[in-house]
């Protein structure tokens, strides 16, 4: 619990030092893409301050000239700042709208990130829009496709639909990733502690969506959670592991 609260402490007090920086490169659009690379920045100086080393594998797989959809599994709070330090091109996440009311960290949700209404289809719904609008400008969003925390990690959520018919009606490639050890080194809100360790990020193949109609978003959804779970079942074969059936790249 002591290296929970730690967490807080790096996490926390490190974005309030860079909290000047942020208000000022988020107050226009023109600046939205030096605060992603400041935001990687913080995100580098939480893992270094909190002694979790890490290695992204994959990262060859991608055209940093081009945009993408990414859907990583969610189930740590490590997982956001990880994503900041795994893509080196501009990127735009799409989370619960809740964000945009936390005090300080709600900045990004009040500009270049998408909040999501949850619990009103009218606000889902523009928040689809709005994403899809940035995917046709060429920026990459970064959609948790459970749709919220799994705080019982390496377990993923069904996973909705949206981001998957978000990609089918742009043409904008998914990138599947897998967070492979987020979830033990520090779970929902350090609840059940935390500890320092290795943190493996696995970036797969971009999958394509060429020809693909928004009644194939169902089996594209299913596709991608079967190719982000696999690692999991290899990490972790003696857990008991809720895998979609099929072959990898059915």
């Amino acid at each position: 619990m002591l290296y929970a609260l730690w967490f807080y402490v790096v996490f926390i007090g490190s974005f309030l030092l860079l909290y000047p920086a942020f208000a000022v490169l988020l107050a226009r659009p023109k600046g939205y893409r030096a605060a992603n690379r400041v935001r990687r920045f913080w995100a580098q100086i939480v893992f270094v301050g909190m002694g979790i080393p890490w290695r992204v594998e994959g990262r060859e797989h991608l055209d940093h000239t081009k945009n993408y959809v990414f859907c990583p599994n969610h189930s740590s709070n490590l997982d956001i700042p990880l994503f900041a330090i795994t893509w080196l091109g501009h990127f735009r996440f799409m989370a619960k709208k809740e964000w945009a009311d936390v005090p300080v960290f709600g900045i990004f949700f009040r500009t270049v990130d998408i909040p999501v209404d949850r619990h009103s289809t009218t606000g889902a719904y523009r928040a689809f829009l709005q994403g899809q609008e940035a995917l046709g400008n060429g920026d990459s969003l970064v959609v948790f496709p459970e749709g919220t925390m799994n705080a019982q990690g390496p377990l993923t959520r069904p996973f909705k639909n949206g981001p998957f018919r978000m990609a089918i009606r742009t043409g904008v490639p998914i990138v599947p990733i897998t967070f492979v050890d987020n979830w033990r080194l520090f779970s929902r809100m350090g609840a059940r502690g935390a500890r320092p360790g290795f943190a493996r990020v696995i970036v797969h193949s971009p999958v394509s969506v060429e020809g693909l109609t928004e009644a194939d978003a169902g089996e594209l959804r299913d596709q991608v959670r079967r190719i982000i779970e696999a690692p999991l079942r290899e990490r972790f074969p003696d857990r008991e592991l809720p895998f979609i059936s099929g072959p990898l790249n059915a």
